[in-house]
C-alpha cells in the first residue's frame, strides 16, 4: 500500500515538474564517507586509550531523547525519502569532570546536519578520565549512526 502511494505521489509530482523539490535528495547517503576532516588535537588533551580507566558514557539515552537530538533527527528526516543510514564519527573532548567541552565531526557519509548533531553531542556526560589517579582532559571518538525510514 505504501509503495503504491509513494509511486502515485512520485508520478503526480513528476507530472507537475516538482519531483525532487525538497523531498528527494540528489544523492542519498551511502557507505562511502563523503566528509572527512583532519583534526589537530592539543597536547594537553590525552587520548582515551592512554587513560588508566575506561570512562563510560553516562547519559546516552537522555541525549537521544533531548530537544537537540530531535532537531538533528528532523533535519535529516525532512531531506530524505526512503530508508537511509547516516554514519558520523565524532571526536569528543571531555574535561576533568566528564563534561563534553567540544565536539567535531571527523568523518561522515553525509554533509547534512553536522551542527545540530554536534549540539546534541555536547550534552553527553562521561565518567571522569583518570591518569595516575588524577582526573584529566581526554578525547574519544564516538561513532553515531541513525537509520532514517521515511516512506
Amino acid at each position: 500500500m505504501r509503495a503504491t502511494l509513494h509511486a502515485l505521489l512520485l508520478a503526480l509530482l513528476t507530472g507537475l515538474g516538482l519531483a525532487g523539490c525538497g523531498t528527494t535528495p540528489a544523492h542519498a547517503p551511502g557507505e562511502e564517507m563523503v566528509f572527512q576532516q583532519e583534526i589537530a588535537v592539543p597536547n594537553t588533551v590525552m587520548p582515551y586509550e592512554e587513560l588508566d580507566n575506561q570512562p563510560a558514557l553516562l547519559n546516552e539515552d537522555e541525549v537521544r531523547h533531548s530537544t537537540a537530538w530531535k532537531q538533528f533527527s528532523r533535519a535529516i528526516w525532512s531531506k530524505y525519502f526512503g530508508e537511509n543510514t547516516f554514519v558520523y564519527h565524532v571526536l569528543l573532548y571531555v574535561d576533568e569532570e566528564g563534561n563534553v567541552i567540544n565536539a567535531q565531526v571527523v568523518q561522515a557519509n553525509s554533509n547534512q546536519a553536522h551542527g545540530m548533531l554536534l549540539k546534541a553531542c555536547r550534552q553527553y556526560r562521561f565518567e571522569p578520565g583518570l591518569k595516575n589517579g588524577q582526573p584529566v582532559k581526554y578525547y574519544t571518538l564516538k561513532p553515531v549512526s541513525m537509520l532514517v525510514s521515511n516512506y
